[in-house]
């Protein structure tokens, strides 16, 4: 809300990749967290390979909602689709997985200083 009031996305190109980083990259913790330490889904036994596939299932998943919420909302207001949506959603589907997978790259660097 901040980024569209101060016009962040059109002032800054880079905006929108930066925040569908962090997007990603917090949707991939949270999967993480979800799974294995909130005691909902698993137990705490976390083989790295799998939780590396959670953060990136969780992260693209979340990123290709978002997508499709995106689309609904250009055709409800009837402005039509922007020049480059087609290029603009598949490089923020990218960069939502690479977020996903630094979150969990992030986990790991905790994970083990912890350890």
């Amino acid at each position: 809300m901040a980024a569209e009031n101060f016009y962040l996305y059109w002032t800054y190109r880079w905006f929108d990749i930066f925040t569908h980083f962090l997007g990603g990259m917090w949707v991939g913790l949270a999967g993480i967290w979800l799974w294995y330490f909130s005691g909902y889904i698993r137990e705490m036994h976390l083989p790295s390979k799998r939780a590396v596939l959670v953060a990136l299932g969780v992260g693209i998943s979340i990123g290709i909602v978002w997508e499709v919420f995106e689309f609904v909302v250009w055709q409800l207001t009837g402005n039509g689709l922007p020049i480059n949506y087609i290029p603009d959603t598949a490089l923020d589907l990218v960069v939502d997985a690479i977020g996903a997978l630094a979150g969990f790259g992030l986990f790991q660097f905790f994970r083990r200083k912890i350890d």
